[in-house]
């Protein structure tokens, strides 16, 4: 089975990648951190590793403190990634949501399952939470971008299976009117 990993950072990404790349199923892993990170804690070999550093870069530097660069950098990783995936003999493309819209359109044309990984609850169902606590702690809120809420909600129509962490957060998808099946906690 050939399996390949989208993440614009780390998350739990890097140990799923370290097990599949165990059992010989890691085809790819494209993500925001440097090659030699991933060989050096991981041992996954540099010729299945895909790095997007842009992202990581800025995020990390002094412009995101004086920009919301989210946006753009979400976008980037997004285009990038989905040109390098390579999705001929693929069966499964794993990728974190936000980062994975244009991968997972392209994966269409090819026969390989789409799962999308959301760490969280429905980003609608976040973003009401947010709203809710800032509203009670009299804060100014931090919450997601439209584009971003609207850039998710696409990629779990899209998607083949979500995962999730929770129950709580499977029922927040099951509310929102996704059959449960396609939600693997």
């Amino acid at each position: 089975m050939n399996i390949a990993i989208i993440v614009g950072g780390r998350f739990h990404a890097f140990n799923l990648a370290e097990q599949l790349n165990k059992n010989n199923n890691l085809k790819q892993i494209i993500t925001s951190y440097p090659k030699l990170y991933l060989k050096n804690k991981f041992n996954i070999e540099n010729d299945k590793v895909n790095s997007i550093l842009l992202k990581e870069i800025v995020s990390r530097s002094f412009l995101s403190k004086f920009f919301d660069t989210n946006n753009f950098l979400t976008e980037y990783f997004d285009k990038k990634a989905s040109d390098l995936v390579n999705y001929k003999n693929l069966d499964i493309l794993i990728g974190w949501s936000s980062f994975s819209l244009k991968s997972f359109y392209k994966a269409k044309n090819y026969k390989c399952i789409k799962i999308l990984e959301r760490g969280s609850t429905h980003i609608e169902h976040q973003k009401e939470i947010l709203e809710e606590e800032y509203r009670l702690h009299d804060m100014k809120p931090v919450l997601p971008s439209t584009k971003i809420i609207e850039k998710e909600k696409l990629e779990y129509e899209i998607a083949d299976y979500i995962t999730v962490p929770t129950e709580f957060a499977k029922k927040t998808f099951i509310n929102k009117g996704f059959d449960e099946k396609k939600i693997i906690k």
